[in-house]
């Protein structure tokens, strides 16, 4: 099968609310790798969790909008003339690479979650570089390590079982479901 075969049979066998187990064995049987099947199914954003942690969502695609005018910012504060092709280039890098991040955050893509503690390191790199008092450039580190901390809170929340660590029990591997929600008692 093919990748955008086995995302819409990923997506199809969750909606119609199959057990991620029994997904893996009906993708084994079809002849897709093991850790490809597995992998495909964590990355999955099911629609309950989804509905469970909305406001999460909400807060997590605002904050990577502001990160992405803060990067713009920044490339308009530092680098007005590029005085060289490598700073241009980085220029580009800097706007770019949160447009990325947004669109993966809209679109609930695991990877833009894990690539986001990546940009969070360049962005301490260029708050230390610009000519601001220690008070402010402090300000900043924390802010950043705050939302950091904040994203993968939200992709923890999001995708328990990423990354996968493959493991496997009698052959199977094992995988984290949705636990049964227990009745709610009522108080007199």
């Amino acid at each position: 099968m093919k990748n955008n075969e086995v995302k819409n049979f990923v997506k199809e066998q969750m909606l119609s609310g199959q057990s991620k187990n029994f997904i893996f064995s009906q993708l084994v049987s079809l002849g897709v790798p093991h850790q490809k099947a597995a992998n495909y199914i964590v990355s999955y954003l099911s629609p309950e969790c989804a509905k469970k942690n909305k406001y999460h969502i909400i807060l997590a695609r605002s904050l990577s909008i502001l990160v992405l005018l803060f990067c713009i910012y920044l490339t308009v504060l530092i680098y007005r003339n590029p005085p060289n092709l490598f700073d241009a280039i980085l220029n580009l890098y800097i706007i770019i690479i949160p447009v990325l991040f947004t669109y993966g955050f809209f679109k609930n893509n695991v990877a833009a979650y894990n690539s986001f503690f990546g940009l969070g390191l360049i962005f301490i790199t260029k708050v230390l570089d610009i000519n601001i008092d220690l008070l402010t450039r402090l300000w900043f580190t924390s802010l950043i390590f705050l939302l950091i901390a904040y994203i993968y809170y939200v992709k923890k929340q999001l995708f328990p079982d990423y990354p996968f660590n493959a493991k496997k029990t009698g052959g199977n591997y094992i995988f984290t479901e949705d636990p049964p929600q227990a009745p709610k008692r009522k108080y007199w």
